[in-house]
């Protein structure tokens, strides 16, 4: 069974958010980082190109952009950048996108969070993800980049359901005619689906190393 395609909407614009174009190095003692830019943009492509270069080096100040820089872009592409290196290094970036998941006030940032982590290929990231099913938030915003106007739209709960369509390889699809209401019922057949089974996917305490 394939989900309805109008609920993939926002994730098909939103997984464009990702950009690299910045060669920066973690760590180094010679200049400024450029994670310390005045420029919520050379953030961005500063965090991007950590995740695209796979650098470990970097892992301690995507965290910290992820969890505390002030612009919402930039802690997004910090969620895609940890998703990035948890490709490369098994679940390296599961607690922080947990936390941003559950806790981060942007809609943008719980999107790009739960999209992550499916990356992480974890099975602690199950139970995470079926409670952001609920989360049936959206948001939509214009960003200028020069002479281009892009337009990002973001649903935790699509991003959550898409995670776990990776992660558990299983779909439900739900026959209600409007998009909120196939999100509601779907989050109900997740619930179902995995109460039952809690037991079996190990809690966000199970031990796991950085």
């Amino acid at each position: 069974m394939k989900v309805n395609s109008k609920t993939r909407l926002t994730l098909a614009v939103f997984c464009l958010f990702a950009a690299a174009a910045l060669a920066a190095g973690c760590g180094s003692t010679q200049k400024a980082s450029p994670l310390d830019a005045r420029s919520p943009l050379t953030r961005e492509k500063a965090v991007a190109e950590f995740g695209r270069t796979g650098d470990m080096s970097c892992y301690d100040e995507l965290v910290v952009s992820l969890r505390r820089d002030p612009n919402r872009l930039v802690r997004s592409q910090a969620a895609f950048a940890l998703g990035a290196l948890s490709k490369r290094y098994y679940s390296v970036g599961f607690f922080p996108l947990v936390d941003s998941l559950e806790n981060d006030s942007s809609v943008f940032v719980r999107s790009a969070c739960a999209l992550s982590l499916s990356s992480t290929r974890d099975s602690r990231a199950v139970g995470p993800l079926v409670r952001a099913l609920r989360d049936t938030a959206r948001g939509r915003m214009a960003v200028r980049n020069g002479d281009r106007v892009v337009v990002y739209r973001a649903c935790v709960s699509d991003a959550a359901r898409s995670s776990l369509e990776s992660v558990v390889k299983m779909t439900f699809a739900s026959k209600a005619e409007t998009a909120q209401a196939q999100r509601n019922e779907m989050a109900g057949m997740w619930e179902s689906w995995y109460l039952p089974r809690e037991d079996m996917f190990p809690g966000t305490t199970a031990m796991a190393s950085k």
